[in-house]
């Protein structure tokens, strides 16, 4: 009745005010149980997740098309969405911390090395290392190295995995070091993601290249923003198939 009255309630609700009324639906739903039938409780909660995930890929879509765009953009974007990386991995994971110190300081406190994110898997503790760039990084040569098939990297790609290598390898080496004693992390031959460029910036024949030459990869797993974004639209589609179900 109160949203129903007033106009643009949203917009003159204070932080206190969203707070609160979380906590009644908090509260309504796990204390008053009997004010709710289970299956209105699971209907709304997916009306909620899709919504946000609509809101949260209108967002990704928009920053996508930008022609040019700070690393930090997407830094944000995704710290503030941290769900999207759990659709990387075939285990539950855990934010540790964004802008991770891996060692590397001299003693002059300089040169230390910072991963975008650092992750752990949620029941092993062990770590994993993502490293952000931007969407509009090139990703292979525009012209053949050889025959009209074979593309070597870009230099920003190349760059990338020696970048994240170097992460790894400082991080492994220096693990007992920089670990706090309260820190429930592990690091055993660690996992890199490098979230670079996008797939339809390539041609055909530049895709056999490409995907040539992320498979030869052991160490790391490089994932476009594209294919990142289809990920996360294939959960609303999901909703989507439930709805026509329904």
């Amino acid at each position: 009745r109160i949203v129903a009255e007033y106009d643009a309630v949203e917009k003159n609700l204070s932080s206190d005010d969203k707070k609160v009324i979380l906590h009644l639906f908090q509260k309504l739903s796990s204390a008053k149980r009997e004010i709710f039938e289970h299956q209105e409780l699971i209907l709304t909660r997916e009306k909620i997740d899709r919504k946000f995930i609509e809101d949260v890929l209108k967002k990704f879509k928009k920053l996508l098309s930008f022609k040019k765009i700070k690393e930090e953009r997407w830094h944000e974007f995704f710290k503030e969405n941290g769900f999207i990386f759990s659709q990387l991995f075939a285990y539950p994971t855990v934010l540790f911390k964004d802008k991770a110190y891996v060692g590397g300081k001299t003693i002059q406190d300089d040169s230390g090395k910072i991963v975008d994110f650092l992750y752990a898997n949620k029941l092993t503790r062990n770590s994993v290392l993502i490293e952000i760039k931007k969407h509009t990084t090139k990703l292979l040569s525009n012209k053949p190295y050889r025959g009209s098939d074979v593309f070597h990297m870009d230099k920003e790609l190349s760059g990338a995995i020696n970048q994240a290598l170097d992460q790894k390898e400082t991080y492994c080496k220096q693990f007992e070091t920089i670990r706090r004693p309260e820190d429930d992390i592990t690091s055993f031959n660690p996992r890199c993601v490098i979230i670079i460029g996008k797939i339809d910036m390539l041609s055909k024949k530049q895709l056999k290249a490409f995907e040539l030459l992320r498979s030869s990869f052991k160490d790391i797993e490089i994932i476009a923003f594209d294919e990142l974004y289809i990920r996360i639209n294939s959960i609303l589609s999901i909703f989507k198939k439930d709805d026509n179900k329904s």
